[in-house]
């Protein structure tokens, strides 16, 4: 998965930020988006593995998670009292580059739904993106039995 990479490499990013010259709020939004991306990390890693294991329903409950998650990052990332209060630029690159990957995880999750839509007994799916708060809104219609 294309997603699992860029979260990677936005972790490391993370991690090698120094927490010496941050304000505390800096550190403390550090520390909340290394959580997030962390835990975007591993629902990805375990919806690969469903994949694998073609683990319908829990490639289902993963995908929602993960647009969860993404959701989340993209709403708190946008507050302006969060914006606000970031001085350093490091950290404004990170957020832009986390909002992009959240994007891409969303756009990949989609994708993977469609390419599966028989196996999963899914019917349909409609992507919407809401700009206040921001987030994306997934709607999928499943197949009746």
């Amino acid at each position: 998965m294309q997603s699992l990479t860029k979260v990677q490499g936005v972790f490391e990013r993370l991690n090698s930020i120094k927490e010496a010259g941050l304000t505390i709020n800096e550190q403390q939004l550090l520390k909340f988006l290394k959580s997030l991306v962390k835990k975007q990390e591993e629902l990805l890693n375990s919806l690969q593995k469903a994949v694998d294991q073609k683990n319908w329903e829990e490639v289902l409950s993963l995908s929602l998670q993960l647009t969860q998650r993404c959701n989340a990052i993209l709403a708190y990332s946008m507050q302006p009292t969060v914006l606000g209060s970031i001085m350093d630029t490091s950290l404004y690159q990170i957020i832009d580059e986390i909002m992009e990957t959240s994007a891409s995880c969303i756009a990949e999750v989609v994708m993977l739904l469609k390419k599966n839509f028989k196996e999963i007994g899914i019917d349909s799916i409609t992507m919407n993106l809401i700009t206040n708060p921001l987030s994306v809104n997934l709607s999928i219609t499943l197949k009746g039995s």
